[in-house]
């Protein structure tokens, strides 16, 4: 068995474990060999921790992008009624590359974004908030383009 595709199952178990709010899920495995068989037992550890809601997220350092406009981009949701939110290590990783990936399209060539996930943020215990910090860099801007074209 190779151990790329149990580390890859340990982390699909942890990020629907997380899609679901439990995100302090943690997964471990081992491995044994019955050589008497010729198998190989693969056992999954998994400890969902408590479950949780995601009260929200936020943003800093963005001037040029509007929050509303970069959260509109995310896999990532804060809770609504009924919905404890979606979130997951995966989710939150892709959103990073998401928005950075924004402001490069737009200019911003040195453009870094990190993802914070604060717990207990609010009042109320097990509640979890995301900031994304964001640092734009300078803009690099086109002066001017000419094309020519030749005629066969």
């Amino acid at each position: 068995m190779d151990e790329d595709l149990l580390q890859e199952g340990r982390r699909n178990i942890r990020d629907s474990l997380q899609a679901e709010g439990y995100f302090d899920a943690d997964v471990t495995f081992t491995s044994t060999e019955d050589t008497a068989k010729g198998e190989r037992v693969i056992t999954y550890n998994v400890n969902r921790g408590t479950q949780h809601k995601l009260a929200g997220v936020g943003f800093d350092g963005n001037h040029y992008f509007s929050s509303k406009l970069l959260e509109d981009r995310l896999g990532i949701q804060a809770a609504s009624f009924a919905n404890r939110g979606r979130y997951s290590q995966r989710m939150s990783r892709d959103d990073v590359d998401s928005i950075r990936d924004l402001y490069i399209a737009n200019g911003f060539l040195q453009a870094q974004v990190a993802v914070e996930v604060q717990n207990n943020n609010t009042s109320k215990k097990g509640d979890l908030f995301v900031k994304f910090h964001v640092l734009e860099g300078q803009q690099t801007l086109v002066g001017s383009l000419k094309s020519t074209a030749t005629m066969p």
